[in-house]
């Protein structure tokens, strides 16, 4: 199991009685630089990539949203590469015609 700097140098104080000592003090004052200085960049460039990764996640939540409801309400079509790679399907949605919910159901005798 992996201890964090806190639980070992709780530990090394219950092993050393007396932690005044110079040595005691050399060895927690080193302990402590190693953790910060080996630990630190790792955690400073991890906390940065987690923030432009939520940005990025924020970015492509709100781009979606705001397709689907411009689906509903006739927005306009806004991702260029779909345009350029599929513009027959563009021209196809485009120039469809409204369908009706009466469109879709016909009347059956007997039913």
């Amino acid at each position: 199991m992996k201890a964090t700097k806190q639980e070992l140098l709780e530990q090394f104080r219950n092993i050393v009685p007396d932690v005044t000592t110079d040595d005691a003090i050399a060895f927690i004052e080193n302990m402590n630089d190693s953790f910060t200085d080996e630990n630190s960049d790792e955690i400073n460039r991890l906390n940065e990539k987690i923030s432009e990764l939520e940005n990025e996640k924020a970015d492509i939540d709100k781009t979606w949203r705001e397709r689907y409801i411009n689906r509903f309400f006739g927005g306009p079509i806004e991702d260029e590469e779909f345009i350029e790679t599929k513009p027959e399907i563009v021209e196809t949605v485009l120039e469809s015609e409204e369908i009706t919910a009466d469109d879709l159901f016909t009347e059956k005798e007997g039913y």
